[in-house]
């Protein structure tokens, strides 16, 4: 499978092997571009509004 991220916390060697070890693509978007990740930004504005509701 493919796991993709922005180029935030998810570099760290162990992760870059636990990846490998499943077969899975670790793919990051470009920085500045959250389009490329529009959909996971748009959960987490939605997410983020509903707890500030609470």
């Amino acid at each position: 499978g493919v796991f993709r991220s922005d180029n935030g916390e998810l570099k760290h060697n162990d992760l870059k092997a636990w990846f490998l070890s499943r077969g899975t693509i670790h793919q990051f978007t470009s920085a500045h571009t959250s389009t490329q990740n529009s959909h996971v930004e748009h959960v987490h504005l939605t997410l983020m509004g509903k707890a500030r509701v609470m």
